[in-house]
């Protein structure tokens, strides 16, 4: 799984001529309604890469790590 996703599925979907893609665990689940296009908002953006909520797996040790890692790549307005 970890070979797949990291080097085997961009290729593959470049050659397949997709543009964007979607991965979702099998423990991620949709819980309320997404009232957009997904990938025409990221495509307006220009992003490479978006996620709709954070999940702290483990908020004890690793939900401070993933506090300082949003406020790191979020851009800074004003």
């Amino acid at each position: 799984m970890i070979r797949f996703y990291a080097v085997t599925i961009w290729p593959t979907l470049h050659k397949l001529g997709y543009q964007y893609m979607m991965r979702f665990d099998d423990d991620s689940l949709i819980l309320s309604p997404v009232k957009y296009n997904v990938f025409n908002d990221m495509r307006r953006r220009g992003a490479w890469y978006a996620y709709r909520t954070l999940s702290r797996e483990c908020p004890l040790f690793f939900g401070e790590f993933v506090d300082e890692f949003i406020a790191s790549v979020t851009p800074k307005i004003g």
